[in-house]
């Protein structure tokens, strides 16, 4: 296999923060974030292979890592200041010693491929460093490398998108680095990648494609020209999916990892709500009449393109709603709205998998995969694995419970519960006892977050700044609703780039690169944070109509304004996720709910939810705010409410039974005295005020 990353980082700094980082892989259907683990020493643990980075030691003034970044062998950390330090394999990006007087300051992303990096900085331009034939070296493009916005990438090529929307790319021509046959016909809104190749997603959902998959001659605009109304593309190693408006699937690239459909083309014609994908197989989920979950594959038979009979059996039995897919590199893994797992595909590699069935009928809690091998979480506090064993099949050394979080390399497990590290499997990837976990440094309760290099990743772009002209300093505090409104520069900062919030009376206004927060306005409602630490390392803010709340980069949760607002209901010391409506808060840590502030307005948890699942309050993927109430959806899709009736705070059993009997929801949405929830078939549940 091409995946050859072998390490864990653990952060332990007060000034270290938690940030996450969705991303599309190189042609997997593992969707994964990059973590970092925040503590309470000015200290960095990093383990695993020593020549991929695994002992890695820190200057104290490089602890203050924000967004870190992998290769196969190295990384790269961008510190709040906005300078960048890498470390690992020098040939793949672990030493910056060439470039580094550039990478100083004012850096605000790093992307990487397999064996390079770019760093984004704040006036557009890309610094780039690591193999030069596969991404290092930029020198041809640099001078087209202006006001970039995005930065995309494969295994062995980059791509930019600028602010006039022109795609510039460099790397191996041969995968992707060359883009002068792609024809782009509007404006780029998102960039895909496979292993080699790449997919642009245009405007009016047209697609164009360039690279290699492995087949004929390379991907030109010929591949795509006749596609449109695409909003999703999901890749294999060598072959795109694309999602239509009307829920229809096109496919492209090599026949032999997905890029011929035909055979299953009446299927996905219409109706198909997800795309997944392994390395070299797709899967498509639609529901039927009854709103059971129709299950669609193809792609190399061996490896998940081919489905036993039974799991459309079984799904038969389900509901829409709650089903989850996840993968492995050959094989994929279904979780069912009642808890079931279902495994298929890699016979070679998961033959013993077939022992831990019968434990996985009905408590699967979460599924996580490496290469090769299946970790499986369960309600009744135990771990299930299967695989070889060197790939983190073999859980047995591990205690059972509830991880706090969880974390992959290709070949290794590791998680975190009750402030401890443990993990498993391939010793030189991340499992050795006497290089990680078992070192002094592990023996203390301080670990709440942990970051694995795992390589299903497309290392894109994470967010952009709104604006690259600074704003004018706001002379007057306006009097209306609250507002999340961001800006570039303010007086409070010089010249940094700021992100201002406003609930009316106060402002809270944060620094893009320290991520200090200052206040000012109203000093009862919010104008006046001098009894709270919000110098550096606030994540987000939050404001109700007279108070503000922040969640920092050690999760850790801050509150200050008027005392209505912020009272306690249960004490949040820490949280991942935080909302709030005009005099109450609401949010998770580890998909477990809390709130507090006026019981009135839902800072009081007092839920109808009416699941059927026990679980779907300690499971929350999303929660939104009415004015004087809350909302939310488990990750089964089941929705619950709480708070003023007057703003949906109470939900009939009716609309529970609404929204699973529709497939489950989809997502919801809120005006001030109502919810709406769009469920899986595309209907609409709503309750609250008339």
């Amino acid at each position: 296999s091409y995946l050859a990353q072998r390490m864990f980082i653990s952060l332990l700094a007060i000034s270290s923060f938690a940030r996450f980082a969705s991303g599309v892989d190189w042609g997997t259907g593992n969707r994964i974030q990059s973590a970092f683990v925040t503590r309470n020493y000015n200290t960095i643990v990093t383990w695993g292979d020593p020549l991929r980075g695994g002992n890695a030691t820190f200057n104290s003034y490089e602890t203050n890592i924000g967004v870190i970044n992998s290769t196969y062998s190295a990384f790269a950390g961008r510190l709040y200041s906005g300078r960048v330090v890498a470390w690992g394999d020098p040939e793949y990006g672990g030493d910056i010693s060439l470039v580094e007087d550039e990478l100083q300051t004012h850096v605000i992303d790093v992307a990487a491929t397999g064996y390079a990096f770019a760093a984004l900085k704040n006036d557009g331009s890309v610094v780039t460093w690591g193999s030069q034939e596969y991404g290092g070296d930029s020198q041809e493009v640099n001078s087209e490398l202006v006001e970039v916005q995005h930065i995309f990438a494969n295994e062995r090529a980059f791509a930019a998108v600028t602010a006039n929307s022109s795609v510039i790319t460099w790397g191996s021509s041969l995968h992707g680095g060359n883009s002068s046959t792609a024809v782009f016909t509007s404006r780029v809104l998102h960039v895909y990648a496979s292993r080699w190749a790449f997919a642009a997603l245009q405007v009016g959902g047209s697609v164009t494609s360039w690279g290699d998959v492995l087949v004929g001659e390379p991907l030109n605009h010929t591949a795509t020209a006749h596609i449109t109304d695409v909003v999703r593309i999901s890749a294999t190693m060598h072959a795109f999916a694309g999602l239509k408006e009307d829920g229809g699937v096109v496919t492209w690239g090599n026949p032999d990892y997905g890029g011929d459909a035909s055979s299953v083309s009446a299927a996905l014609s219409s109706g198909v709500l997800y795309l997944y994908s392994n390395d070299y197989a797709f899967a498509a989920v639609k529901l039927n009449e009854g709103y059971q979950p129709v299950l669609v594959v193809w792609g190399d038979v061996r490896y998940g393109g081919s489905v036993p009979g039974y799991v459309h059996a079984i799904l038969s039995q389900s509901y829409g709603y709650g089903l989850q897919i996840s993968s492995t590199s050959r094989a994929f893994v279904l979780r069912t709205s009642s808890g079931q797992a279902i495994i298929w595909g890699d016979d070679e590699n998961l033959a013993n998998c077939a022992a831990i069935a019968p434990y996985l009928q009905d408590k699967v809690r979460m599924v996580y995969t490496t290469e090769k091998a299946i970790a499986i979480s369960t309600y009744d506090s135990v771990w299930y694995s299967c695989g070889p064993a060197e790939y983190g099949g073999n859980s047995s050394s591990v205690p059972g419970g509830y991880p706090n979080t969880v974390a992959t390399t290709s070949r290794a497990f590791a998680f975190i519960q009750s402030g401890k590290v443990y993990a498993w499997g391939g010793d030189n990837f991340g499992a050795d006892t006497a290089t990680g976990p078992g070192r002094p440094e592990f023996e203390y309760d301080y670990f709440n977050t942990l970051y694995g290099s795992e390589q299903y990743l497309q290392n894109s772009y994470r967010y952009e700044l709104p604006s690259r002209a600074p704003v004018p300093y706001p002379t007057e505090a306006p009097v209306n609703e609250p507002t999340n409104a961001p800006v570039f520069g303010t007086g409070l900062f010089e010249s940094s780039p700021t992100y201002k919030i406003s609930n009316g009376f106060a402002f809270a206004i944060t620094n893009a690169y320290t991520n200090g927060v200052k206040t000012f306005g109203e000093a009862g409602y919010g104008g006046n944070s001098s009894g709270v630490d919000l110098a550096s390392n606030v994540y987000l803010t939050v404001a109700s109509r007279f108070a503000y709340a922040a969640i920092t980069y050690d999760i850790s949760v801050l509150k200050w304004g008027a005392s209505g607002s912020i009272k306690d209901s249960v004490h949040p010391r820490q949280a991942e996720t935080l909302v709030a409506n005009e005099a109450a808060f609401a949010g998770t840590l580890g998909g477990q709910l809390f709130a507090f502030g006026s019981p009135h307005s839902g800072g009081s948890l007092n839920l109808t939810s009416h699941c059927h699942d026990p679980n779907c309050e300690n499971s929350v993927v999303q929660l939104v705010p009415s004015a004087c109430a809350f909302a939310g959806i488990s990750q089964y899709g089941e929705v619950f409410a709480w708070g003023n009736r007057n703003c949906g705070g109470e939900m009939d059993q009716d609309v529970a039974e609404a929204v699973r009997t529709a497939g489950g929801a989809r997502r919801i949405s809120a005006t001030r005295e109502a919810f709406a929830v769009q469920t899986l078939s595309g209907s609409v549940v709503t309750w609250g005020s008339q």
